[in-house]
């Protein structure tokens, strides 16, 4: 039996698409991978009789990783994130903590029915509210997702089978960087992992906060499409929000430098326009430093200039941080953000700058956007849309573009004229699809009737279905349909 090293299960993308395949590569079959659970003592011995042969043992465990703890919070509030694929640790935080802080509320203001204006639907919530009768609490959020990589989660092998249809033991080899009965096999299966991993976060997160936001008459923000690296559909988490959500960075020579380190808000934008949403909204003018290097003109209004080229319609200052009088100028400020507060050089000269901000606001959030293109970015996890320029639909100037779902291609588009159209109104002239080999087999049978109702895709020409359900009929099923279209 040949020992293991300590391995960290990947986390990106495919683990064995650098190498072709080889003849005899595989380390197992599903078939040949025995599960010794029962047979390991709690003192940490292995007692079983292994039959002949060579055997190679791996023994797996999960722990935290290095940014699961809360990094800023008040005093007594430090401690571990939550879990975000465990419905029970969400809904243990809201009993123990959101519950009372609503209440405490309800308490402060009374009851009555009170309208929220979102630029969506007006309603009405009747009996008892969080928001008072002035309406002055619309939203609940949490900030940019930035407890990285995360991969595991108590319930993972029983929402593996219940959302993928076989058990993912025999293939947890290939977490370990083994291969399973193939190389292709065990892609389709990381492909499987990593899709349930983002669908756990929606389903037993962002579901979970909506529904009980939505139970107060409370609506939701959350930055739940990163930016930075996790085990999501960005794209499909935000525009499962009231009001999809990022941030934009002010231009600094010293930390996040250049435009792909800055600015995130392409993904709100698009999330907005193919799920029905009026807001685009971001954390803006975020910096960490230099300090108190910030001019109206020369970086906060062309830093808000870009993000309204990018889809923003409303900023979420970040932040205006209370300063009295007492402190002095230029005030005092949090570590992070616009140094923003009534004490600043510049806060006299302010005006025209908070009037131009209102008055682009005001006139982005009329209407509906309009752009060429919806491009499909896949089914895979991680997914991410980043800039505008960064273009994937290969358009050039002059045209602009949607990034789209999986899910909004199912459940929300359609064809009319000749135009790909979303119930909200908004349509687009063609769909690009992702420049892969691989497709979800549910969106080519949807592109196969898009096809015949008149709609125009341009992409390259699948050969296979992405994961292991159904394989490999699925793949003939694929080869089938990209022949007939």
């Amino acid at each position: 039996m040949v020992p293991l090293k300590p391995f960290s299960a990947p986390d990106s993308a495919p683990l064995f698409k650098e190498f072709p395949a080889t003849v005899g590569e595989e380390d197992a079959r599903t078939g040949d991978v025995i599960d010794l659970t029962s047979k390991l003592a709690k003192d940490g011995t292995l007692n079983w009789n292994a039959p002949a042969g060579e055997w190679q043992i791996i023994r797996f465990g999960y722990t935290l990783n290095d940014h699961c703890r809360v990094s800023t919070c008040s005093e007594g509030w430090d401690g571990y994130a939550i879990d975000p694929f465990d419905d029970g640790a969400f809904i243990r935080y809201w009993d123990a903590v959101v519950e009372p802080l609503i209440a405490d509320a309800k308490s402060c203001s009374g009851t009555g029915v009170s309208p929220v204006r979102t630029g969506q639907n007006t309603k009405s919530t009747h009996g008892q509210d969080a928001r008072a009768t002035t309406g002055a609490l619309k939203y609940l959020h949490t900030d940019s997702w930035e407890v990285e990589v995360a991969n595991w989660t108590p319930t993972l092998r029983e929402e593996f089978q219940k959302r993928c249809g076989y058990d993912l033991l025999p293939w947890l080899p290939v977490i370990a960087g083994k291969i399973v009965n193939s190389r292709e096999e065990s892609n389709r299966f990381l492909h499987d992992f990593r899709r349930t991993m983002g669908d756990l976060a929606i389903d037993n997160h962002f579901k979970i906060f909506k529904e009980r936001a939505h139970k107060h008459g409370l609506l939701i923000h959350p930055e739940s499409g990163g930016p930075h690296a996790v085990p999501i559909d960005a794209q499909q988490c935000l525009g499962f929000n009231d009001a999809p959500m990022s941030e934009f960075w002010a231009w600094s020579w010293r930390h996040r430098v250049g435009d792909e380190n800055r600015f995130f808000v392409k993904q709100p934008a698009s999330a907005a326009h193919t799920y029905g949403r009026k807001l685009v909204l971001a954390e803006g003018f975020t910096t960490i430093g230099p300090h108190w290097q910030e001019t109206i003109w020369d970086n906060l209004k062309p830093s808000f200039d870009h993000a309204l080229t990018e889809g923003l319609n409303l900023l979420v200052w970040h932040a205006f941080v209370c300063s009295p009088e007492s402190e002095g100028m230029p005030g005092q400020q949090y570590f992070a953000g616009t140094h923003l507060n009534p004490n600043v050089t510049w806060w006299e000269k302010s005006k025209p700058f908070f009037d131009y901000i209102n008055r682009c606001q005001a006139m982005l959030q009329q209407g509906l956007p309009v752009a060429d293109v919806a491009y499909y970015y896949g089914d895979g996890v991680p997914n991410f849309a980043r800039l505008r320029k960064s273009d994937p639909a290969k358009l050039g100037a002059g045209y602009d573009y949607d990034v789209v779902t999986e899910e909004v291609i199912l459940k929300r588009m359609s064809v009319k004229d000749g135009k790909l159209v979303l119930p909200d109104g908004v349509s687009y002239r063609v769909l690009v699809l992702a420049d892969r080999d691989v497709i979800s087999l549910p969106v080519l049978r949807k592109l196969d009737e898009f096809v015949a109702a008149g709609a125009t895709i341009v992409g390259r020409k699948p050969k296979a279905a992405t994961g292991l359900k159904g394989f490999p009929a699925s793949d003939a099923e694929v080869k089938s349909l990209a022949e007939k279209l």
